[in-house]
């Protein structure tokens, strides 16, 4: 799949994809040496109880559609029949992609997902974009994100079970337990 850096230069799409791979090295060298991923609050999006968030980007959804070669000029089409259609991604919404211990969530104005792990396919990096393939769909889900190879070297190690010793439970209170105020000394 074409990354949206399609029309850019080759030179730009080569630096990003360095700036990317070495921020990605960095990243998992230093989970290498904390053995944890760390809990973040993620705002507005709820969580089931006992999971934990690790990573949260407000993204847009992108989806694959498929766009007929060839055009037409009133009721005259030209291009020919055996012209296939060029798959393309199109805008689908916006919101927050959050990787949680037990799923990847999108919480976007118009759409919600929620993937299992165990649902996951594939996860594949391209320069600005992250393709999640799910059992859920026959189509995949694209998600731009800054550092796609981070997200999909994340979501590789939850879906393989080799990060999940690497995450804690998130702090829980009881219905009656008093939680501690900032103002409080």
């Amino acid at each position: 799949m074409r990354s949206l850096w399609t029309f850019i230069d080759s030179k730009a799409l080569a630096e990003r994809e360095a700036i990317n791979a070495k921020a990605a090295h960095d990243y998992f060298n230093e989970l290498q040496i904390r053995q944890e991923l760390t809990p973040i609050n993620t705002g507005g999006v709820l969580l089931m109880l006992g999971e934990s968030a690790f990573l949260q980007e407000a993204v847009p959804l992108l989806v694959e559609k498929a766009i007929p070669r060839g055009g037409s000029i009133g009721n005259f089409y030209f291009g020919g029949s055996d012209a296939k259609p060029q798959p393309r991604l199109k805008y689908a919404d916006f919101g927050v992609l959050v990787l949680t211990d037990q799923r990847l969530i999108f919480e976007g104005c118009s759409e919600s997902r929620s993937l299992k792990y165990d649902e996951v396919i594939s996860v594949k990096a391209s320069a600005d974009t992250i393709e999640v393939s799910s059992s859920q769909s026959a189509k995949s889900d694209f998600y731009r994100v800054e550092n796609p190879m981070i997200w999909s070297g994340l979501i590789d190690g939850m879906v393989s079970g080799r990060l999940m010793s690497f995450t804690k439970p998130a702090k829980s209170y009881s219905p009656g337990q008093r939680v501690a105020s900032f103002w409080e000394d």
